[in-house]
């Protein structure tokens, strides 16, 4: 008995200390690849895809910013692959696994060592966007299709880099592309309703697979290549669609069966490992099992809330399905149909002066599509989602004491949300995000972009679309006020802190100034000569900046009087100032966030990380942090002391 008790003791020691190295290899997320000067990532990005390893051991996921790699026992985030200059769309793995190809917006086709991250070649030859990439199973070719020119195919040899064919026969957009288990035949979807084989080795086109009645979104051969399936639809309107799979002989372009039962268009489907089941995913956001044999539907699987379902994969098991919509990961298992595990963290749309930090520095909300959500700014977890938007979410705003949050979206209305957090407990149910009902509905007639509260927090401004600016009773939602006498959108609305002045800036190039009370107009500040996006006052009420298309301008608020002028390389769509008003920073569309020294004008810092346009930065109340919100779909917090 002695002797038993001692070796389970040995046992569960040595099980411990495993465990504390297994857990140990998990670095946060927030912490992957940051660029030089940033201390954390918040968010993910929004999905495009998700695919296992041929081995089973990694879960890969397309993000904006890069792809995801996670271990499919704890489904941890082990490592994230970064390096195109502008958002990540579509990856594929080679057959042996240590190999990810991936195509992007800044149209090259990229090859990635799966174990290092490290970038093995580069492919830069594509027109436009890079919408597909595929390697074939011997892994020296790689096909990949692109938006312009996207009624082609374009094959590479993957040691050299070299062009070896174009495929032309498609007569509309080319969406999809699939190489066969022998890797000497692909199958291509296009929205020109056909399915083509084409042979890899002379490039000549060797069927036309017609039947489908709308565009095809996806094609896969079965694990054996004797069968090639192929999805299509219409992603809103359900009656003039087929919203359809269809399984094809790829001997003999015979149609076997057509797998119907989706609403919407289908995005996506994978072949079990085994060639009996295929999974379809579908902007309906259900993903369906069927039986390939016999035809019939053996499960549908529900629960994605986001826009639609994109992307699903089966485990080389067979045992799990990956599936991937905008903003999250789910894992299933086939045999129940229940899910197993939920990737979280990733976020989609928003695209205004969305990121912003509550009054006491601890929480930083942002807007995505339909959707706000709440960051923890010290450590970066993500706290609560609040639904209620239909649609995208361009501005958020905290009231001055923090305890509700006014967001706005593109139809033209704001809703007012209970953002407190009681008790400091700032996770799970203590968000409680109660809808206090749609508190400005009525004014604008077409787009919020911009809104502020009063440093009372008794009036909200908004600026829209329809050139006009309300201000509204934050309490009850009445219209007190409509600003008239912008010739152009109204892009920022910004309160002086002493209360007393409104600012304006529009695309009709001008900044005004209003008495924030009774609403008369103050001033006109001319001097942009292009449409300007953004506008803060500094801390004092002494000074005013305003970013646009074409520079930064510094105004003295009192006299109107232009200051100064800070040059940059891309249209500006937000500026801050810090708390003592002596630095500013600057979001650009060139992806890079900048620090002024507002008293001489100087650079001081250029930080580079983003890959999309930075359309918000925000000070943290303490001034020791920024935060900027990039159209990648994630915010980075910037580390700012030694600048000062």
């Amino acid at each position: 008995m002695k002797l038993t008790v001692s070796l389970i003791s040995t046992v569960i020691f040595v099980l411990m200390i495993c465990l504390q190295i297994s857990f140990a290899q998990y670095e946060p997320y927030t912490q992957l690849s940051l660029p030089e000067g940033a201390k954390a990532r918040l968010g993910k990005g929004s999905i495009s895809e998700v695919l296992y390893s041929p081995d089973g051991t990694r879960l890969a996921v397309v993000s904006d910013v890069g792809v995801w790699l996670y271990d499919t026992v704890a489904y941890q985030e082990l490592s994230l692959i970064t390096g195109h200059t502008r958002s990540f769309v579509c990856m594929s793995f080679s057959s042996h696994g240590r190999i990810l190809a991936t195509g992007s917006f800044d149209k090259t086709v990229r090859l990635w060592d799966t174990d290092t991250g490290e970038n093995l070649k580069v492919i830069a030859a594509h027109p436009s966007t890079v919408i597909e990439v595929c390697l074939s199973p011997e892994g020296s070719t790689s096909a990949s299709l692109s938006i312009a020119n996207g009624s082609t195919i374009r094959l590479w040899d993957i040691p050299t880099g070299a062009h070896l064919k174009t495929l032309t026969g498609h007569t509309r957009d080319v969406n999809s592309v699939s190489f066969s288990p022998d890797g000497q035949t692909i199958a291509s979807g296009s929205e020109d309703k056909t399915v083509r084989l084409w042979d890899v080795a002379t490039g000549a086109p060797l069927k036309v697979l017609t039947g489908h009645t709308d565009s095809i979104y996806t094609v896969r051969f079965s694990p054996d290549g004797r069968i090639i399936a192929s999805g299509s639809g219409n992603e809103l309107d359900p009656n003039r669609s087929d919203n359809e799979v269809r399984l094809w002989d790829a001997a003999t372009g015979a149609l076997l069966k057509t797998l119907e039962g989706h609403e919407l268009l289908v995005t996506d489907v994978s072949f079990s490992p085994d060639g009996r089941t295929i999974a379809s995913a579908s902007v309906d956001k259900t993903v369906r099992l069927w039986d390939v044999a016999t035809g019939e539907q053996i499960k549908t699987l529900t629960g994605h809330t986001a826009y639609y379902a994109y992307s699903v994969s089966f485990s080389p098991d067979g045992e799990r399905i990956a599936t991937g919509s905008t903003d999250e990961v789910w894992v299933w298992d086939v045999a129940t149909g229940e899910r197993i595990k939920t990737l979280t963290g990733y976020t989609a749309g928003g695209y205004g002066n969305s990121v912003r930090f509550s009054p006491d520095g601890r929480t930083i909300a942002d807007g995505g599509w339909g959707k706000v959500y709440f960051w923890d700014a010290t450590a970066g977890a993500l706290l609560k989602v609040l639904d209620g938007h239909h649609i995208d979410v361009l501005c958020v705003r905290f009231s001055p004491d923090g305890h509700t949050l006014f967001s706005g979206n593109r139809l033209g209305w704001t809703t007012g949300t209970n953002a407190q957090f009681p008790n400091d407990e700032r996770l799970g149910n203590s968000v409680t995000g109660i809808n206090l009902e749609t508190l400005i509905r009525a004014g604008h007639v077409n787009r919020v972009r911009s809104m502020d509260f009063s440093p009372d927090g008794r009036t909200v401004a908004t600026g829209g679309n329809d050139k006009t600016i309300g201000l509204w009773d934050a309490t009850t939602g009445a219209l007190l006020k409509t600003l008239t006498g912008h010739t152009g959108d109204v892009s920022s609305v910004c309160f002086g802190p002493n209360g007393r002045i409104l600012a304006s800036s529009s695309s009709d190039n001008t900044v005004r100034l209003w008495d924030a009370t009774t609403g008369a107009p103050l001033n006109t500040l001319t001097g942009h000569t292009r449409a300007v996006f953004s506008i803060n006052f500094s801390p004092d009420s002494q000074l005013l900046a305003s970013g646009g298309a074409d520079d930064i301008l510094i105004w003295n608020v009192t006299t109107g009087e232009l200051l100064k002028t800070f040059t940059e390389t891309g249209s500006v769509y937000s500026v801050s100032f810090n708390p003592d008003s002596k630095i500013l920073a600057s979001g650009s569309a060139d992806g890079k966030v900048r620090l002024w020294n507002v008293a001489t004008g100087t650079l001081l810092k250029t930080f580079t990380g983003h890959i999309g346009n930075i359309n918000s930065v925000s000070f943290s109340p303490d001034g020791r942090t920024l935060a900027s919100r990039s159209e990648d779909e994630t915010i980075l917090l910037w580390k700012i002391l030694e600048y000062k």
